[in-house]
């Protein structure tokens, strides 16, 4: 998958599953515990709120529901463009939607 892809993922199984650590992240998006901390700056440097925690249960949070408007327009056209290129993520895409338009 893409790298976009794999994001895009990221964020969908950090928002159902809650708190996840690089181990399973990186088993889920078949990339190195390595990619994912690469990840994670990647949602940070686009203002996507990531929490990580230490510990035996430690790992990876996300808050979505701080997305502003601007943002969130974003994210949607976004989301819009990818759905018409892949179409093996539309299941994903509907899911962030719905997250999108709590």
């Amino acid at each position: 998958m893409s790298k976009f892809s794999n994001l895009l993922k990221m964020m969908y199984l950090l928002n159902e599953h809650g708190r996840m650590n690089r181990k399973e992240l990186s088993e889920h998006l078949g990339v190195s515990e390595r990619m994912i901390r690469k990840y994670v700056e990647d949602f940070k440097e686009a203002n996507v709120e990531i929490n990580s925690f230490c510990g035996a249960k430690g790992g990876y949070e996300i808050n979505l529901d701080n997305i502003d408007i601007d943002k969130e327009a974003s994210y949607k056209n976004t989301i819009k463009n990818l759905e018409k290129e892949n179409l093996r993520l539309k299941e994903q895409i509907e899911n962030i939607n719905k997250i999108l338009n709590k």
